[in-house]
C-alpha cells in the first residue's frame, strides 16, 4: 500500500509540475510583445526548474528543447518592444521636422533676399519682407530649419523605401545631423527607419510555431510517462 501511495503521489506531482510548465509555455506563445523591460520567462524558468527535479531523462530532454525555444521567443518579444519604442521616437522626430517645414514653407530666397508669403484674412497671400535685423535673422533661421528638415524628411522616406541600402542610410544620417540631431540619435533614427518590422513579426511567428510544436512533443512524452506511472 505504501508503494502504491507513493506511486500515486509521484504521478500526481509530475502531472502538476508538467502541466504548470505547459501553461507557462502557452502564456508565452500568446504574447505579441514584451510587457516590460524584464524577461517574460521568469515564471517559465521556475516551472522548468521543477521539471528538472521530477522528470526522467526522456521527458526532461523534451522540456529542455521547449525551454530553449521559449528563450528565443522571449528575446524576440523584447526586441519587438524595443523596436516599437524606437518607432515612436522616429515618429516624434518626423513630427519635429514637419513642424520646422511648416514654419518655413512660405519663405523663399531670391538673389540673397528673403521674403515670406503670409496668408491674408481674405484668402490672398501677401509678401512679407524683414523690416529689421532681428526679423531678418528670425526669417533666415526659419528658412534654414525648413531646408534642413525638408531634406531630412525626404532622406528618411528614401531609407524606408530602400531598406538596407548603405549609401541611402549615409545620406539620411548626414541630413539628420544637418537638421540638428545628435550623432547617436541620428544613427538610431536611421537604423529604425531601415528596419523591416513585418519581417521581424514573421520571425516571431516562426519561433512561436516551433515553440508550439516542441510543446506538443513534450506533452506527448509526458503523457506516456504518466501512463507508465499507472494513470
Amino acid at each position: 500500500m505504501s508503494r502504491e501511495a507513493h506511486a500515486q503521489w509521484q504521478r500526481d506531482r509530475c502531472q502538476e509540475i508538467w502541466a504548470a510548465f505547459v501553461a507557462e509555455l502557452d502564456l508565452l506563445a500568446a504574447k505579441e510583445q514584451a510587457t516590460s523591460n524584464e524577461s517574460e520567462v521568469a515564471d517559465l524558468l521556475k516551472a522548468y526548474a521543477m521539471v528538472e527535479l521530477m522528470s526522467p531523462p526522456v521527458v526532461l530532454e523534451k522540456a529542455n528543447r521547449a525551454r530553449d525555444k521559449a528563450m528565443d521567443v522571449d528575446l524576440m518579444l523584447f526586441t519587438l518592444r524595443m523596436q516599437a519604442r524606437d518607432a515612436e521616437q522616429l515618429e516624434q522626430a518626423k513630427q519635429r521636422l514637419r513642424s520646422d517645414v511648416a514654419q518655413g514653407s512660405g519663405i523663399a530666397e531670391t538673389r540673397g533676399l528673403l521674403a515670406e508669403l503670409v496668408p491674408g484674412p481674405d484668402g490672398e497671400d501677401t509678401v512679407d519682407s524683414p523690416g529689421s535685423r532681428e526679423e531678418y535673422e528670425d526669417m533666415r533661421e526659419r528658412f534654414e530649419r525648413y531646408s534642413a528638415a525638408h531634406d531630412a524628411l525626404e532622406a528618411l522616406a528614401a531609407v524606408e523605401q530602400a531598406q538596407g541600402d548603405q549609401a541611402t542610410g549615409v545620406r539620411a544620417l548626414q541630413a539628420l545631423l544637418t537638421a540638428g540631431f545628435g550623432d547617436m540619435q541620428a544613427s538610431s533614427l536611421v537604423f529604425t527607419a531601415q528596419l523591416d518590422r513585418d519581417e521581424q513579426q514573421q520571425v516571431l511567428a516562426a519561433d512561436k510555431t516551433r515553440l508550439n510544436r516542441l510543446r506538443d512533443v513534450f506533452v506527448e512524452e509526458a503523457r506516456k510517462e504518466l501512463d507508465a506511472l499507472g494513470g
